[in-house]
């Protein structure tokens, strides 16, 4: 009889783990435009932006070397992407929410490179004569995975954009 209340007790206990430890996970039809949106609104955001969406089409291999690299040539990890949501200040400021989503989960890591690359370009650039943040918003930036994205945080209140998408999982 023991031996059946203790093998009980631990399905129970092997159960309530399982339920416990289960991670939450973007929902399969998310897009990488609901993303960005959701972190926008949980965070102060440029007066002055620009916006690339895979919905406008407005992203091309030429125009994403510009973007991540500054320079205008091929960028063949463009064609790594199954969906895109770009938002980055286009004045003096510094604030950017980038949301890339690979074809395959092999694609993440390059597409974390160049997340990795734009953060470069943007401190080659002049915006630190500019924006007295500059310095502070790049050092706590942070580069986030899961699943197929790769997110990009550059704001004054990465936790609240975190915050934010975490939200969004199931």
């Amino acid at each position: 009889m023991s031996k059946k209340i203790i093998i009980f007790v631990m399905a129970i206990l092997l159960l309530f783990t399982a339920a416990c430890g289960e991670s939450k996970s973007f929902p399969t039809d998310i897009t990488c435009g609901q993303i960005l949106d959701a972190a926008i609104a949980a965070v102060e955001q440029s007066q002055n932006a620009t916006l690339y969406s895979a919905n406008a089409s407005q992203l091309d291999a030429y125009t994403m070397s510009l973007w991540a690299d500054g320079m205008y040539s091929e960028c063949s990890e463009f064609e790594l992407l199954a969906d895109y949501a770009l938002y980055y200040s286009s004045d003096n400021t510094t604030f950017e929410i980038s949301v890339l989503m690979g074809k395959t989960q092999a694609d993440v890591e390059k597409l974390t490179a160049v997340l990795e690359r734009r953060k470069e370009t943007l401190s080659g650039g002049d915006k630190a004569a500019y924006d007295p943040d500059f310095n502070s918003l790049m050092k706590e930036s942070s580069i986030l995975t899961e699943g197929n994205f790769v997110i990009l945080l550059i704001t004054p209140d990465n936790s609240a954009a975190i915050k934010a998408i975490e939200n969004l999982k199931q």
